[in-house]
């Protein structure tokens, strides 16, 4: 059996990039279609974490399966450190440094999602990573996914503000 390059993809990460990729970008689109049935002020949070779920989805199919947490916790701190001094040096970051750190930055954007969501649902303190491994940030993406599409579908209570005038 031939060895693939340490970054390669499999298969199987394609297809979850795939089949996640698209599910965004469909949300994305299904944001924009109900906007204005979206209450005003939840909008921003709503973008955000769409935005961060996209930028997340390209991340972690790239993510290497992990041996040990603490090989994990190693290289998110060395990633996270990483991006701090490319900040510091550059004053930018961009998708190839996300992709070069993506052990940090992958957990970032759907941390970042979380928080977001929760706002939206009214749960300052939302843990996707409750109950489950450390090395499970694509199954808190798919969790962040759905509480996210069932808030722009407006079948979660506090999508749209009755008293508000369309538009």
């Amino acid at each position: 059996m031939a060895r693939r390059k340490p970054n390669s993809a499999s298969l199987e990460d394609l297809d979850w990039l795939v089949t996640r990729r698209n599910s965004i970008q469909s949300l994305m689109l299904l944001l924009l279609e109900r906007w204005s049935k979206i209450s005003k002020p939840k909008r921003p949070d709503a973008v955000a974490a769409a935005f961060s779920l996209w930028r997340a989805v390209f991340l972690l199919v790239a993510r290497e399966k992990e041996q040990s947490d603490k090989k994990t916790d190693k290289k998110i701190e060395s990633a996270a450190r990483e991006t701090l001094e490319r900040v510091v040096r550059t004053n930018a970051v961009g998708f190839s440094d996300d992709l070069a750190h993506r052990e940090w930055a992958s957990d970032y954007y759907v941390r970042n999602a979380a928080h977001r969501i929760g706002r939206l649902l009214g749960e300052e303190d939302l843990d996707l990573y409750a109950g489950s491994p450390r090395s499970s940030v694509q199954g808190a993406w798919d969790i962040a996914y759905m509480l996210l599409r069932d808030f722009i579908a407006g079948t979660v209570s506090g999508t749209v503000d009755e008293n508000q005038p369309p538009g």
